[in-house]
């Protein structure tokens, strides 16, 4: 194991255990990784979301045993947290899918500075865990984000409307029926910073409405946000000129609203 300075554990050799579901009668543990010197928290922390409700057991090899219940006390309050998951749709690479354009405006550009910006107020509130699809200035394919949002609490993920007329205007947000109460009070904050108008029913459209069907994104957990339409120069401006609020007040709404 390795030990820093005074003895003090630094990375504790460990085994995970979690135990099976109730309705297992052999109550069994199932161990899900294994690791030497492996760093504390672990990087694969995320994939045991759904044990939180299970009981969780581990083993720390250690010579002290009050270091051993330190280190259980912060496994528990960690796993205790919520995990927010804000993800950056389509890519800010050139030369693959950024999405919309408008206005002056690319959508993988703008839906990367929404998410890392909505991550900052996110880490400003207590008792979170804040995951991203990439780091700051970065987009990850959306096969990264569809593996968080099925480990995640809440996960959100931006987008940008666009229409053939420029005369399109408003906020959607697009979730599954259960998330339609989140769906518009995420789309209320939106109008609450811009003005903009709300479309669908105050907000909320079904993920398979119009030339939706069954997005990736929402069929992991999530909801998709569209700001507003890029192709709309007033919709733009209402955009560029309160984007801090409208990153503040979505992060209000993640941060205490259940999915």
């Amino acid at each position: 194991m390795g030990m820093g300075n005074g003895g003090k554990l630094t990375q504790p050799e460990f085994t995970l255990f979690a135990r099976n579901p109730p309705a297992n009668k052999t109550g069994r543990l199932r161990r899900f990784f294994c690791s030497s010197t492996f760093p504390f928290p672990p990087p694969s922390l995320k994939i045991l979301k759904k044990v939180v409700s299970r009981q969780i057991v581990f083993v720390c090899r250690t010579q002290q045993a009050n270091q051993v219940e330190e280190f259980g006390g912060s496994f528990v309050k960690i796993m205790n947290k919520k995990t927010i998951l804000v993800s950056a749709g389509h890519t800010n690479i050139k030369g693959l899918d950024r999405g919309a354009a408008g206005n002056w405006f690319i959508e993988g550009e703008e839906a990367v500075k929404l998410r890392d910006a909505t991550a900052v107020y996110l880490r400003e509130k207590p008792d979170l865990n804040i995951t991203e699809d990439g780091f700051d200035g970065d987009n990850q394919p959306l096969t990264k984000a569809l593996a968080l949002a099925k480990t995640a609490n809440r996960a959100v993920e931006y987008h940008f409307n666009a229409a053939a007329s420029s005369a399109a205007t408003g906020i959607e947000v697009l979730g599954k029926p259960r998330h339609k109460e989140v769906c518009q009070k995420i789309a209320g904050a939106i109008a609450e910073a811009t003005g903009l108008k709300l479309r669908g029913e105050k907000g909320y459209k079904a993920d398979n409405s119009g030339q939706h069907h069954r997005l990736a994104f929402c069929e992991a957990g999530g909801v998709i946000i569209e700001v507003c339409f890029i192709s709309n120069a007033n919709d733009m401006k209402a955009y560029k000129n309160n984007f801090e609020q409208i990153c503040q007040n979505i992060a209000d709404v993640l941060a205490v609203t259940k999915f």
